[in-house]
This record gives C-alpha cells, structure tokens and sequence, in this order.
C-alpha cells in the first residue's frame, strides 16, 4: 500500500509543505495568513493534494504522518509583537526590574504584587486583577515564590469565582506551576510568562488544523514539532514547545544530509521571512541546554542552542536617526513586501533584492506569483531621499547592512561552540562547507 508523509512549517512570511509518496518528495509554497494560520494549513493541504493528482480525503486516507512545524513564535519574540501580559506576584521572587523573564515579557505598569495579609489569597489579588484588566490585559499570569503555590491556586479559584469563564474567557489565566514543577521559582514564573506571550498565535488554530484534518478523513493525530527534536499530539503541547520547533526541525534536517556528506561538526543558518536561526551541530548531535534560553532569559525546560536574529526576507529598512537599520520590524506575509503587491509600502529586504537583480522575477515561486519591480522601486523612495542616494544605491545600502548583521551571527555560533558540552569547539570554526544566500521571505528562487 502507498503511504505518504506530510510534514508542514509555518514561518512569518511563507508555509513550507514536504510530501514524500513511493519516495518521491513534492515541495509546496504558499503564502502564511496571520490573521488566520489554519488558512494556510489547508492551502498548503490542498496544494499537496493537487501536487500528487488526488483528492484531499484520497490523499489523507494513504497518509501515514502529518507533522507540523513553526517559527511563528519565534517571530513574536522576535518583534516584541505578543500581548499585553499581566503579571500578579509575590514579595518571594525579586523585583520585575530585576528580573530578566519579567523585563522581556511584561510592561513595567503591568505587574502588581499580591499584597500581604491573612484574607484568602484570591480576596487579596482583587484590587490587582482589575487594575491589569482595565490596563488592557490580555493574558494573566499568576506566580508564586517556591513553597507557597497554593497561592497560585487560590488566585486562579477566586479569579474564576468573581470572573466567570464568560467574562475572562478572552483573558487566560495560567498558573506558574500549571507550566512547569521547576524547583527554581525565578525560571518557573519566566517559563509561564514565556508560555503566554506565544499562546495566542499558535494555541487555537492547532485544534482547528486538526480538525480539519479529521474532516477530511485523517484518523490519525496531527503531531506538533517540539524544540526538542520530538513531536507530540495537540492536546500534549504547550505553547512554549513550539518556540523554535522549526529551526530545530531544520536542524535535525541538515543533520541527515551532513552524514551523508561524512560531516558531523557543522554550523547552519536558517533565513525566513522573519527571522535568522544560527544553529550548530556536534559530533552529529544538537546541543541541548537543560534550561533553555529564550533571548537571555533561562526557563525550564530544554532548548536547542539557537541563536535567532530579528533580520529576514521581511524585515523592513528604516532609519534610527541618521543610522540605516534592518529589522527586527517585519512585513511579513501580509501586507508583505512591495513587491508582492498587497499593499506594502515599506522597503524590506526582498524589495532590495528585487531592485538590485538579486531575485529574478519571472523565477519567484516558480511563476505563480507576480512581482512588482515598480512598487519595490516606489517603496525605497522616501528611504533613499533621506540617505542622499539613488534608488538602488539604497537598495544596494540594505543588503549590505542585511548581510553585516547576519554576519554578526558569527558571535553566537562561538558562544554556542564554547558552552558546556561542546568540547573541542575550534573543530567547528575549522571546518569548511559550502554556503549559498538567500533570503526567504523572497521565496524559492535559482
């Protein structure tokens, strides 16, 4: 019987979709629709399908796996662009502006304390709750010191009791202890809010992919990409284990190749649309830290030693004063570049190559989209009259800037190299490969 595997990735810009069948693999492209991403789910479904001459049901009913990836958190860490967090705390854990997790995570008006006293905790917390509400909370997160998590719990009840499910339903509550039992209370109240921020964007339209899946005749479940190299059913994921899940499943991808190349020491670069991932493997085998960090901030579970930049196809150009700056700011799918023609009016990295030659349009996706060199053109206007240059000096000015801030890369892949673990780093600076640019949020392209 023919069996097919599906394995999907979300970035910021474009959804990836890989279908092997009778061991002939087929590559899918569409656009990702952030405002909904189960749209691009099931385009990039459809176009597999189409790809292999059949039917969705026919093409599901022979499907073995389907696995999904994503960088989509990533990208809101990125581009600072999660929701607005309210954090309630306890006088046990230090100071927000002493807490890195807090600081990257949570506005400094948006964290109350919980206030002594020998009330119920949940009755103490009022006053807090309603305040970080109408601050225009969208997410709550309640964490306790080590040893009195019972607060955590009677906070949640007494928010519920005074809050019914219809009134919050909008605002989700999480616990500190609901997301990790890390005896660290410090990295506990972090991987919480981490887990927050980047539920929003992922959380709801996994149960909606899945049943769509099962609409159409999939019995199996869809399985979410981890960070760490695993993969587990929706209702088994956090929102947090999606963090990354993509360059970690690009990693895992090179790995394959390198030893087929007799390579096990290897550097690798992902560029999306959105973000760079700067990524090693030793001795064959990734590197895992035990507490994982998200930027500089230590949580508790494991993490591939990723080091991502804010600088991909998407990212927009713009001036910090008189400085040219790329990024982390990105266009993403929609509006896009100017060049794609729907509605951006931002000069971004793949307008730079599209102006300077660099991505031939007649080339992009194979054909099946239209680039607009005018609007590229157009979109560099305002930037090049402010630097004094021309158009394609400016263009040629962005990609130049790109290209030196991917090269500062080069200073996490020595930090990862010389972290505990990897022993014998100077095996990776030695070792000589062969690279090729390309930026993706400018689509596959020669």
């Amino acid at each position: 019987m023919t069996v097919i595997t599906i394995d999907i990735d979300t970035g910021g810009t474009f959804t990836d979709g890989f279908v092997v069948r009778d061991g002939i693999a087929h590559t899918i492209k569409t656009l990702t629709t952030p405002h909904d991403l189960a749209v691009c789910f099931r385009e990039t479904i459809e176009n597999a399908a189409g790809s292999l001459g059949l039917t969705v049901p026919d093409m599901l009913r022979e499907t073995a796996s389907v696995r999904y990836a994503t960088t989509v958190g990533t990208n809101t860490v990125v581009q600072r662009r999660g929701p607005r967090i309210g954090l309630i705390t306890d006088p046990g854990l230090p100071p927000a502006d002493q807490d890195a997790g807090v600081q990257l995570f949570v506005e400094p008006t948006m964290v109350a304390e919980l206030p002594p006293g020998d009330e119920d905790a949940g009755r103490r917390a009022l006053p807090a709750l309603r305040t970080l509400l109408q601050e225009g909370a969208r997410g709550l997160v309640v964490a306790c010191s080590e040893g009195v998590s019972a607060d955590e719990y009677a906070l949640a009840t007494g928010f519920a009791e005074h809050y019914p499910k219809h009134c919050l339903d909008s605002v989700p509550l999480l616990r500190g202890g609901e997301v990790s039992a890390d005896p660290d209370p410090v990295r506990r109240r972090s991987t919480a809010l981490f887990n927050a921020y980047v539920h929003p964007d992922v959380a709801d339209f996994l149960y909606r992919a899945e049943d769509y899946l099962r609409e159409h005749g999939y019995q199996r479940p869809l399985r979410i990409v981890h960070n760490d190299g695993g993969a587990a059913r929706v209702a088994r994921t956090i929102a947090g284990k999606t963090y990354n899940s993509g360059p970690m499943a690009g990693l895992l991808g090179a790995r394959t190749v390198a030893r087929s190349y007799g390579f096990d020491d290897l550097v690798t670069l992902d560029m999306g649309g959105t973000s760079l991932d700067v990524g090693i493997l030793r001795a064959g085998e990734v590197p895992m830290r035990e507490h994982g960090r998200v930027e500089d901030v230590e949580i508790s579970f494991p993490l591939p030693d990723l080091v991502p930049l804010g600088l991909g196809g998407g990212s927009i150009a713009w001036l910090d004063e008189s400085r040219l700056r790329v990024g982390p700011h990105s266009a993403g799918a929609l509006p896009g570049p100017a060049c794609f023609g729907f509605g951006g009016t931002e000069p971004t990295v793949t307008d730079a190559d599209v102006v300077t030659g660099v991505l031939r349009p007649q080339s992009f996706l194979s054909g099946r989209m239209d680039i607009d060199r005018d609007a590229a053109e157009r979109a560099f206007e305002p930037l090049a009259e402010k630097l004094n240059l021309s158009v394609p000096e400016t263009a040629g000015r962005v990609l130049t800037t790109a290209h030196q801030d991917s090269a500062a890369a080069r200073g996490g892949v020595d930090r990862a190299r010389d972290r505990p673990g990897i022993r014998d780093g100077s095996r990776i600076r030695r070792k000589r490969g062969h690279a090729r640019r390309c930026h993706r949020g400018g689509g596959r392209h020669p």
